[in-house]
């Protein structure tokens, strides 16, 4: 698994470039079978926008996804949970990790859940992965994570490659503004 490093101040540059990279990843892995690449990077640098443009780029034969959907539900947390919303004990890790595991499996469709920002709650199974998706790109902020249960991430037959979204703090602080990103 490499770790790639995407400038978010060059983003639109590096699009093609990795939508080449996938394209030799794909060439590597043979016919049947499915590249799944791992976008990791701190909130509001650019990972999600990444998935859904290279997403884009690559057509029809790609899917993004995202962790949101592994968020522990609003009635699951207490005071702390609800104030430090993002951080990473208010997600469901382990079947977070469980599902990622399921990615790279082409010979079934796969349901991923969503996050309903306005309610501010996942939606089971809102992204439907058909066995026809050669190319799944999962963005989340702890892909990269050294602590116990994300690191299993890091594991072979995972992902393919991993790649971390690099961008400069005063962006991400610009566009995590307000009351529920000072508080993390």
């Amino acid at each position: 698994v490499r770790g790639e490093v995407v400038d978010a101040g060059r983003m639109e540059d590096a699009i093609d470039q990795l939508a080449a990279r996938c394209g030799e990843l794909l060439v590597a892995k043979g016919a049947g079978e499915r590249v799944v690449i791992g976008i990791a990077g701190a909130p509001g640098s650019g990972k999600s926008t990444l998935a859904r443009e290279l997403s884009r780029a690559l057509g029809e034969s790609a899917v993004a996804v995202g962790m949101d959907g592994y968020h522990l539900p609003r009635a699951a947390l207490d005071a702390e949970g609800m104030a430090r919303r993002g951080a990473p004990f208010t997600f469901d890790a382990r079947a977070f990790v469980a599902a990622a595991r399921t990615l790279s499996d082409c010979s079934a469709r796969v349901l991923w859940p969503g996050f309903d920002h306005g309610v501010g709650d996942p939606v089971e199974g809102q992204i439907a992965i058909m066995p026809e998706a050669r190319v799944v790109i999962c963005e989340g902020n702890y892909l990269m994570l050294d602590a116990p249960v994300w690191e299993e991430l890091a594991a072979p037959g995972v992902f393919d490659e991993r790649w971390f979204v690099r961008a400069p703090r005063r962006r991400v602080l610009c566009a995590r503004a307000g009351a529920p990103a000072r508080r993390r």
